[in-house]
């Protein structure tokens, strides 16, 4: 459990999390480099790349190479399947998220010491998770779901409950969804845009 509250604690710290798309690997990490450079702390790879774990490995290395003093979280996002489960439990991320809930996965990947995001969009998801030994849940689509009224509407009867709001994000509304309860704030195709 330390771990997961080391990771809490870090996404915390940095939670704009930068969320990475890619058409193989190499872009991959060009785009995390890049998003790093600019100033990201906290990036995510998702399983929806091509050889995504020839991918992490090699962000791991470059990103200790380029900045062997400064600690960044790295995580893997759209774990959709149980050989995903695996392969992130291979490759130890600290942190792995979901659009939809693979409750089952909570407990190998948290004994692992990987915080695991299952997906919700409503009350009776987040319960679910909750009561499945989630500390921490993927709000998605957060911004279609009604953005940061939503977050707080969820945060009030799950006040101990983090959230991760993904979905339709622009980096100016980070600071409304912190402002609401949110935990951290996943961006996407935005920060490509800019």
């Amino acid at each position: 459990m330390h771990q997961l509250t080391a990771t809490l604690a870090q996404l915390r710290q940095h939670p704009t999390v930068a969320v990475v798309r890619a058409a193989n690997a190499q872009q991959a990490v060009q785009q995390a480099m890049a998003l790093a450079q600019a100033g990201y702390r906290s990036l995510e790879l998702t399983f929806t790349t091509p050889q995504v774990s020839e991918a992490f490995i090699q962000l791991q290395a470059a990103l200790h190479q380029q900045y062997p003093a400064q600690a960044f979280c790295l995580g893997l996002g759209s774990m959709h399947t149980p050989q995903q489960v695996a392969e992130a439990l291979a490759l130890k991320p600290q942190f792995v998220a979901s659009a939809g809930s693979l409750l089952e996965a909570l407990a190998p990947l948290h004994q692992a010491g990987i915080l695991y995001f299952p997906g919700i969009l409503t009350p009776t998801e987040l319960l679910a998770a909750q009561q499945a030994g989630a500390v921490a849940c993927k709000l998605f689509p957060a911004q279609a779901m009604g953005g940061a009224a939503y977050v707080q509407a969820l945060a009030g009867p799950f006040p101990t409950m983090g959230l991760f709001a993904c979905g339709g994000i622009s980096p100016q509304q980070v600071p409304e969804y912190l402002a609401a309860g949110a935990l951290a704030v996943g961006l996407g195709r935005s920060l490509l845009a800019q």
